[in-house]
């Protein structure tokens, strides 16, 4: 296993664990929704693409999907994107496959 995969793994495993949010794991990730006009994620490493109705975000070996009408990337810093607009669904996908 990779470096990088085994941090990720590593990560959620203690986050399982010790009942800790995935966010106050090094390298772990979250989605906060609020009334389904804000999402707020934390744990990005990047923006790998976004428009009106689809962002997609790489959060270390997980793709987060937010689906919507009039999305738009409002706060991008560090680790954390906020994405305002009527809000649809989210999804992940493990990159090569689904969560």
């Amino acid at each position: 296993m990779k470096k990088k995969g085994l941090k990720g793994a590593l990560s959620e495993l203690a986050a399982g664990l010790f009942e800790t949010p995935s966010e106050a794991v090094p390298g772990g990730w979250s989605v906060t929704l609020t009334d389904g006009r804000e999402a707020y994620v934390t744990g990005c490493r990047a923006i790998l693409s976004y428009d009106e109705t689809t962002v997609t975000i790489d959060a270390g070996g997980v793709l987060v999907y937010i689906r919507g009408e009039g999305l738009d990337i409002v706060r991008y810093c560090e680790r954390d994107i906020t994405v305002r607009g009527r809000i649809f669904s989210v999804g992940t996908e493990e990159e090569g496959g689904a969560v």
